[in-house]
């Protein structure tokens, strides 16, 4: 089967579209992770950016471990979601609205909701 005459069938119009989605898909702009290394493989910081540079996240890591504070952006620079982890293990979820806390959830999942939250 060809599929030069106009596209008038439609498994040609189908294998098309789903080729046009794929090159979009590839065209899409790509998160660079930049991670300092400089101590040694121990303590290790990385910020996921944009393809203009902006922050999306900030990821730190403890001997190959995630560990610390790690914290997702909101385009408008306003923090979204913090992440406390301690030797590999989540120990508390914090959600943000325009930077401000409106839910918590601790390493039992009990959740705390805060002024602003909307949550039912």
């Amino acid at each position: 089967m060809v599929c030069t005459v106009l596209f008038h069938n439609r498994y040609c119009r189908y294998l098309l579209f789903i080729l046009i989605l794929s090159f979009g898909q590839q065209l899409k702009a790509q998160n660079i992770v930049e991670c300092d290394t400089s101590t040694s493989g121990k303590k290790v910081t990385c910020l996921e950016k944009d393809s203009t540079g902006y922050i999306l996240a900030i990821r730190k890591y403890k001997n190959n471990q995630k560990h610390g504070t790690w914290q997702v952006f909101e385009k408008e620079g306003w923090i979204k979601e913090r992440y406390v982890y301690k030797n590999d293990r989540l120990k508390w979820q914090l959600f943000y609205r325009e930077g401000k806390l409106v839910r918590s959830i601790n390493k039992n999942g009990k959740i705390k909701n805060f002024k602003g939250c909307g949550c039912t």
